[in-house]
């Protein structure tokens, strides 16, 4: 008899237990909601107007246990084809942005381009909207230069160019052939070329009038140097030499140089 009621007593504990264990099942537990909630602001920026950059803010409202960051952009218009000048104070980097996703936050690496080391930096982009985000402080100002595509594209239509000369030239989208630049010697010298930026490491060659090319092998980290040449006509190719994958895309389209 005991043993029985033991076992009764038993079986109703285990039924209490199972009893608690299934009805805390149907407990709804807390969710986890997405406590970010991301605000973009978007300031028109016209050309040649300096503006100090600000830092994202974050602020928390205990009421709804959310976290608010926003996020401050200066918007652009590119007009055309051509670059951008971006002067700054050189305090801190700065991002080049196509698309913002409002649904999330800003990382550098979103960016099309970043910029960092200089005061002055030029960027070849096309036609279009863009919008600048720079490290908090960074005082900066933009404005557009137009640049028709040159037709000096093949040897036969290479462009007189005079010793000591700067030429700007820029590879627009679309336009990314080599550049030919038709030169002349006085008298027995060798001829140096040099370019001015280093976010653009570009691809010199140079040929003599039969259209033979020259060695032409590094001087410094910035010009090449050929050896000593006949009085006569001889020429300058820029090449754009880049794979065109989606890192590369907006890289390396701007350039200055000369020759002596």
């Amino acid at each position: 008899m005991k043993s029985l009621l033991k076992r009764n007593a038993v079986k109703h504990l285990i039924c209490i237990v199972l009893t608690v264990v299934i009805t805390a099942g149907f407990i709804p537990l807390r969710a986890e909601a997405d406590t970010t909630k991301y605000v973009y602001k978007f300031i028109s920026l016209k050309q040649n107007k300096y503006v100090t950059s600000r830092d994202y803010t974050e602020r928390y409202i205990e009421k709804t246990d959310t976290y608010i960051e926003t996020y401050y952009l200066h918007k652009i218009s590119v007009p055309a084809n051509g670059y951008i000048r971006i002067n700054a104070n050189n305090t801190g980097d700065i991002y080049i942005y196509k698309t913002i996703n409002k649904k999330k936050a800003l990382y550098e690496s979103d960016s099309i381009r970043s910029l960092y080391g200089k005061k002055v930096y030029y960027e070849v982009l096309p036609k279009g909207t863009y919008y600048i985000k720079a490290d908090s402080g960074v005082k900066f100002k933009w404005s557009f230069v137009k640049v028709q595509g040159g037709s000096n594209y093949c040897r036969a239509r290479a462009r007189r160019l005079a010793a000591w000369k700067k030429i700007v030239e820029i590879f627009n989208y679309g336009e990314e052939y080599n550049r030919w630049y038709m030169i002349s010697l006085p008298r027995k010298k060798t001829i140096t070329v040099t370019y001015s930026f280093e976010p653009y490491d570009p691809v010199f060659d140079v040929y003599n009038s039969h259209g033979i090319k020259l060695n032409c092998p590094s001087l410094t980290n910035r010009s090449w140097r050929t050896a000593l040449l006949p009085k006569g006509t001889y020429y300058i190719r820029i090449s754009r030499d880049r794979y065109e994958d989606e890192d590369s895309f907006y890289r390396d389209r701007f350039v200055q140089f000369w020759w002596n």
